[in-house]
């Protein structure tokens, strides 16, 4: 999407993950992480430099990112954060104090 904007299903069906996850849906966890699954390990192995390091990276982010669901505070606002790409954007709202 060369305009940035992402459709208004896509936030929709995003926001009702986020909302159903926060609530303790781990198969709409699962979906906002399937995603961008293979891209957080890609990032994790480029700085880490060895796979194994790597996989148990992302699993340990994706751990923390379960267990602090719930503390994300209106995630509404976080859908569109990373252009293009709104399942992620969650994370990075997690993540970030």
């Amino acid at each position: 999407m060369s305009s940035g904007a992402i459709p208004a299903a896509i936030v929709d069906r995003t926001s009702r993950l986020v909302d159903d996850a926060r609530h303790g849906d781990r198969a709409a966890f699962e979906a906002l992480l399937q995603v961008r699954l293979d891209d957080l390990f890609r990032t994790a192995w480029a700085i880490l430099g060895d796979e194994r390091d790597a996989r148990d990276a992302t699993q340990d982010a994706c751990l923390m990112a379960w267990r602090r669901l719930p503390t994300l505070r209106e995630p509404s606002t976080h859908i569109g954060f990373v252009p293009d790409q709104p399942h992620i954007s969650f994370l990075y709202a997690i993540e970030m104090p």
